[in-house]
């Protein structure tokens, strides 16, 4: 692993434990959970099934609310653990570890893509 990979990874942790997600942020995490529930062959844009969306546009805005909120809850509860597995025992409850091993993987992958 190069210096530079440590260093964008260092930081990465960092700013996902930050206080605010930035907007850049929410887009990877929204992009990672995206993929993870099958992307353009999902059945649910963005695994959600609670609520009826009108368009891809619109599943994709719901990801994003649900994103901030989880992490202001994550906040609220004192981060015990990580965020990512953390969202998911909210966000898919009954298979919590496989989506969050998921997530987590196309996280970090789409984020040094951007590193």
């Amino acid at each position: 692993m190069t210096k530079a990979t440590i260093l964008a990874l260092c930081i990465l942790a960092f700013s996902v434990h930050a206080q605010i997600l930035s907007s850049n942020q929410v887009e990877t995490i929204t992009r990672a959970i995206y993929i993870s529930e099958g992307g353009t062959n999902a059945q649910w844009l963005y695994g959600i099934r609670s609520v009826k969306y009108k368009d891809a546009a619109d599943a994709k805005r719901i990801c994003e609310n649900s994103v901030r909120k989880n992490y202001a809850r994550w906040i609220a509860s004192g981060r015990t653990n990580d965020f990512i597995p953390f969202m998911s025992r909210i966000y898919c409850p009954l298979d919590s570890n496989n989506w969050a091993r998921n997530v987590s993987w196309w996280f970090r992958k789409l984020s040094l893509n951007h590193a």
